[in-house]
């Protein structure tokens, strides 16, 4: 049994029964219960006769047949077939629509459908599935806010993106109604599947976007003056892979630039970052950076390369190449190489190797490999390292031929377990090497080793933790 709707009360809700019929007229009777809710006349088609008006629908409904009447919809729609304009405020799972579908602010999300007209997907509404073979808007000219698109079929054939956004791999392309190969919204797509971004070339920070985020998109353009493209991606976050080739430069004035993104996790970014007071609060695992002044705030350094001076680790570096000179840090490394002038250390060290010119471990731990020269250790602690290179500051006094006690270094900081092979620069004290100094007692250089002229050898009591020097 078919039904009309009249909207005999005039509310324009679903659910009043009045404003339903069995004839086209009124003449017949009222439905026992709201049609395609809980199963009740599922099979019935819902007609519009007067062609004015809609109904709003705060239920659960879906049917087997096919509804005819205009929907504002504020419940759900599970299924049906709709072929008069439906407009989407809260929740559909499924169905099939031959009409306009909006779903026109955040409360519309579409989890499925299947729309052969338009979709109108603007202000935040939401896509995740679906099969959507017509004219496609996301976003809309004139709202600030644009839709997001998270999953689902599309044509391409009249595809509009505004200002939305689209979870791009997630998503499958057809055109003409054949799964589509080209280029398409600055994506590679093969077969209907997206294949990645396509290279975008150079990008400038010009600050357009009114904040310091590198990750606002508007931040960024290919042209110095703002006059060329917006990237489709957050530079270097591998998220379609168009800006792994960028080289990044500053069109701002010097107006730094905040990360809070995860740089290069796929290792993909083969660019080079020339911006200088880049702070980092995100973590960064690749790509080059060239310019001075920058800081990692309260971000993570798993790798990359950075050949600016002047850097700051407020925070956490657990590798990575650092070539400039004037790297200061008072918090934590676990490991990377370090070759510039001037560091200053008064965090701990953990980890890593250091060919700098000019070492000071002020007040901080170093336990770290030393192949560079003038490595100062002013009220500093060093343990389980490997000084290979020139150690300032060692004590009037030293006698390599000392094996008992040999001299301290404290007033200068505390030294465990650290082996010294490089000679001494200080003013105070003859050449450490061509002997090999081991300490394993806090600021007393025991067992020195000979290791060359004709008291040459091997320490073994270092190997089998004996008090005295043992040389074959």
């Amino acid at each position: 049994m078919d039904l009309y709707w009249l909207d005999t009360s005039g509310d324009s809700a679903w659910e009043t029964l009045d404003n339903w019929n069995t004839a086209a007229d009124g003449s017949g009777d009222a439905p026992t219960a709201v049609p395609w809710v809980d199963g009740a006349y599922a099979d019935s088609n819902l007609y519009y006769p007067t062609n004015e008006g809609s109904t709003d629908n705060n239920s659960t409904i879906s049917g087997n047949a096919t509804c005819y009447v205009p929907i504002h919809n504020y419940g759900t729609i599970n299924g049906g077939s709709f072929t008069t304009d439906v407009n989407n405020n809260s929740v559909i799972n499924g169905g099939t629509f031959s009409v306009i579908l909006h779903s026109p602010n955040s409360n519309g999300v579409i989890n499925y459908a299947v729309v052969t007209f338009d979709i109108e997907n603007y202000v935040s509404g939401t896509i995740y599935d679906g099969i959507y073979s017509g004219y496609v808007n996301n976003g809309y000219s004139g709202y600030s806010d644009g839709g997001y698109i998270a999953g689902g079929t599309y044509s391409i054939d009249g595809f509009n993106n505004y200002n939305g956004t689209i979870d791009f791999p997630n998503i499958s392309v057809t055109s003409g109604g054949d799964p589509y190969t080209g280029n398409w919204l600055g994506q590679v797509w093969d077969n209907g599947s997206w294949a990645g971004g396509l290279p975008i070339g150079d990008l400038y920070y010009t600050g357009a976007g009114g904040n310091p985020l590198w990750e606002t998109l508007t931040n960024w353009n290919t042209a110095a003056d703002g006059s060329g493209l917006t990237p489709t991606e957050i530079p270097w976050t591998n998220t379609d892979g168009s800006t792994n080739a960028s080289n990044l430069y500053d069109a701002s004035g010097g107006a730094g630039i905040l990360i809070n993104s995860i740089i290069d996790q796929s290792l993909a970014v083969n660019g080079t970052c020339d911006i200088s007071s880049v702070i980092n609060r995100g973590t960064i695992y690749g790509g080059t950076f060239s310019g001075d002044s920058s800081v990692n705030d309260s971000g993570t350094i798993n790798n990359g390369t950075f050949s600016g001076n002047y850097f700051y680790n407020y925070s956490t570096i657990n590798g990575g190449t650092f070539s400039g000179s004037g790297f200061f840090n008072p918090e934590t490394i676990y490991g990377g190489t370090f070759s510039g002038d001037g560091f200053e250390n008064g965090g701990q060290i953990y980890g890593g190797t250091f060919s700098n010119n000019g070492f000071l471990n002020y007040n901080g731990s170093f336990c770290g490999t030393f192949t560079g020269t003038n490595f100062d250790n002013s009220y500093g602690y060093v343990f389980n390292a490997d000084i290979r290179g020139s150690f300032n500051n060692v004590p009037n006094g030293f006698d390599p031929n000392d094996y008992a006690t040999g001299p301290t270094f404290a007033p200068l900081g505390q030294v465990f377990d650290t082996y010294f092979s490089g000679p001494s620069t200080g003013t105070t004290a003859g050449p450490l090497g061509p002997y090999y100094v081991y300490c394993d007692s806090i600021g007393a250089i025991k067992y020195p080793t000979p290791t060359g002229g004709g008291g040459g050898g091997i320490d073994i009591s270092r190997l089998l933790g004996l008090p005295f020097f043992i040389k074959i």
